[in-house]
């Protein structure tokens, strides 16, 4: 699978521009489409500051998060330390994806986003391909 080139994706993230926060509109959008709920399990792919897994986390879901940007995961794991449970946030790898799902729940996931991931691969069917080899959907999921 071909990526972008690892360089471009830190220099992107070092100057800020991977981590724009999702704004308070988008994520109440997130909150009324899925609808969390306590006990769930979702998984926030290419999380950047980790917007995403915060507001899946506020109503009690076990949310990991992944990151390719070797910036954005201790951005990511610094910020909301008051939620529980915490979102906790892994490095991502798509070179290796059995490394990238093994501190994943084996259970899988009740939800899983994607929020500006396809922004930099240049195969993006093998990235969707990737992020389908994590751990599965769980089988009561939406």
């Amino acid at each position: 699978m071909t990526v972008a080139e690892p360089h471009h994706r830190q220099e992107w993230s070092a100057a800020g521009q991977g981590f724009r926060g999702a704004d308070t509109h988008e994520t109440r959008l997130l909150a009324t489409m899925t609808q969390p709920r306590t006990g769930e399990r979702a998984l926030d792919v290419v999380c950047g500051l980790g917007s995403y897994a915060a507001e899946l986390a506020a109503p009690g879901c076990r949310t990991p998060a992944v990151d390719w940007s070797e910036a954005a995961v201790p951005a990511a794991r610094g910020r909301y330390t008051d939620l529980e449970p915490r979102p906790c946030v892994h490095p991502l790898d798509f070179a290796d994806t059995a490394g990238t799902a093994a501190p994943l729940p084996r259970a899988g996931s009740d939800l899983v986003t994607m929020r500006p991931v396809l922004a930099f691969p240049d195969d993006k069917a093998a990235v969707s391909e990737h992020v389908r080899a994590l751990p599965a959907p769980a089988a009561d999921g939406r």
